[in-house]
């Protein structure tokens, strides 16, 4: 003991305690009290200030982030330790980096280490080389119960008889076997998740079909009494682990998910539960026990969740969602390879529909909603190549199947979509937009019956809208007259009559009028009220004389 000194014992000594799981904080006490216990036989050493560091507890020794093992490091470079003390160097670090790293602060500063075998001083050669070999031989050991350990797992799953968790819905039997739960309610439950998926097509939809419904399902709840099963409303990752599970397609799977090793602030951080594909699964064992659904079904609802995937995958096509677009996520750039949006007019929708005769009685049946119409169209059609040219499209319309349709169709000009408004009722616009303002234009197009595109009735915003688009000019106070055009009243002024005597006499044919549509103003030409015949008839009905000829009887005035 005469690598102690009284610098050594001015300074702190520090306990070093860790165990590597949860489950050895829990069960293996005997190691605890054994790790606890240093910290007298450090006293008896003759150090009065001892520390123990027990942050570690339950945290692997081979690089993951120990706060402990860094509160450590940082009290040895403030120079304030004068002994590292801990049962053997595999409690200090399973890794070359951290144990040379732990060495070197030691050496630097003076620290001895410590362990039931004898006292340690970096500063020596001897002692360091000691150290080092014993670091080398706990990592090695690590690397090889680590390795005995996944090939003992391995070779157990092989058999379709490893089983870290039990899915809900299953119970382990005996010989490492599972079979479905007696319980007729979870089957039911279960049951009812793969059939509203088959119905509604998307996961999202199964549950918020569940929770509107207030149907709860069971979950699987640890505890110390063991498994317990609750019911509770799902979430979203409940009901996509049931439809993606494949233990509910009676396969048994091993090596689904991966951990990713990165470094971070210089140490490693390891990420689990990285999903993998099929091919790359360790072990995949059909018809291992009774399933929910048959495995078909099971990998067709993987194809259709992979396709539901917006933006996840380069291929997927897309959830189906509720609008008029029937062929979302089945274009793909001929030339890039990329999804295109898709943008299409009422009348690409008959060439649709002309593409399946056979399914004219379904296509046109009232229950048909959009997407019922998506879902026929994606069992013909698996996808539609496009190239888009500067006037026309080039399709190439993929079968399931395997066969191939070509088809060219030409490009909509710029603006033109779905939702235009009618051809006339732009030409209306156009005209009524030099004689009134938006407002009165709406309510003219209104009492025409006319509508917008999507159908709606006519607003001064629709209008002005409407009028941006085709660049129309808005109405302007006094344009008519500057065009050499006069509206009702004011003809009605310039002859000194009413204005329904004006329409009288438009109706009777004596006065020239122009009028687009019912509702629309008159369009009357100057020139016109200054021909004989429009103001005798106007004087006329002005002052029509009685048919008696009884000088005693009043004229009328109109």
């Amino acid at each position: 003991m005469t690598k102690i000194t009284p610098e050594h014992l001015a300074r702190q000594a520090i306990v070093y305690i860790r165990q590597s799981t949860a489950d050895q904080v829990i069960n293996n006490l005997e190691s605890q009290r054994r790790q606890y216990g240093l910290a007298e036989r450090v006293r008896q050493l003759g150090w009065a200030d001892v520390t123990v560091i027990d942050d570690d507890l339950g945290r692997s020794g081979s690089g993951i982030a120990r706060p402990g093992f860094e509160k450590l490091l940082a009290a040895i470079c403030e120079g304030r330790v004068g002994a590292v003390v801990s049962v053997e160097a595999s409690r200090l670090a399973r890794n070359g980096r951290d144990w040379h790293t732990l060495l070197e602060f030691c050496g630097l500063v003076g620290s001895l280490i410590i362990d039931e075998d004898g006292t340690y001083d970096p500063r020596h050669p001897n002692d360091r080389l000691l150290l080092g070999m014993k670091g080398t031989m706990s990592e090695m050991e690590l690397s090889i119960f680590r390795q005995r350990s996944q090939e003992a797992l391995k070779q157990k799953a092989r058999r379709g008889e490893l089983f870290m968790t039990v899915a809900i819905g299953y119970l382990r039997t005996a010989h490492d076997r599972i079979e479905k739960d007696p319980d007729r309610r979870i089957q039911e439950a279960i049951g009812l998740i793969f059939g509203k998926f088959t119905e509604l097509q998307t996961v999202r939809q199964v549950h918020l079909w569940l929770r509107q419904e207030k149907i709860t399902l069971p979950a699987v709840v640890p505890g110390a009494e063991g498994r317990r099963v609750e019911w509770k409303l799902p979430v979203y990752n409940t009901i996509y682990h049931i439809l993606t599970n494949p233990i509910y397609g009676g396969a048994y799977a091993f090596g689904r998910t991966a951990s990713r090793v990165t470094i971070e602030a210089g140490r490693k951080r390891i990420v689990r539960g990285f999903r993998r594909a099929r091919s790359d699964w360790d072990v995949l064992i059909n018809d291992h026990h009774e399933g929910y659904i048959p495995w078909l079904e099971f990998e067709r609802n993987q194809r259709l969740v992979s396709d539901n995937a917006n933006g996840k995958s380069f291929m997927s096509r897309g959830a189906i969602r509720r609008g008029e677009a029937l062929l979302a996520g089945l274009f793909r750039c001929g030339h890039c390879g990329r999804k295109l949006h898709v943008t299409y007019s009422g009348a690409d929708q008959q060439r649709l529909r002309a593409l399946g005769a056979d399914l004219e009685q379904a296509w046109n049946s009232p229950g048909a909603t959009p997407p019922t119409r998506k879902r026929i169209i994606r069992t013909l059609i698996n996808e539609i190549v496009v190239r888009v040219g500067e006037t026309m499209l080039d399709l190439v319309v993929h079968w399931h199947g395997g066969d191939h349709t070509a088809l060219t169709v030409k490009k909509n000009r710029a603006g033109q979509h779905r939702w235009s408004a009618a051809a006339d009722v732009i030409d209306l616009v156009r005209v009524l937009a030099r004689q009134i303002p938006d407002k009165a234009i709406a309510a003219v197009l209104n009492r025409a019956g006319k509508s917008t595109g999507k159908g709606n009735s006519w607003t001064r915003g629709r209008v002005c809208s409407l009028r941006n688009q085709q660049a129309i000019e808005p109405y302007k106070d006094g344009e008519h007259a500057e065009r050499g055009e006069v509206t009702l009243d004011e003809a009605a002024t310039t002859l000194s009559v009413s204005p329904s005597t004006i329409r009288r006499l438009i109706a009777d044919g004596a006065l020239p009028a122009l009028q687009l549509c019912k509702g629309a103003p008159w369009v009357i030409r100057p020139c016109d009220l200054d021909q004989p015949n429009v103001r005798n008839a106007a004087e006329a009905r002005r002052l029509r004389r009685p048919p008696s000829g009884n000088p005693s009887q009043k004229e009328l005035e109109l």
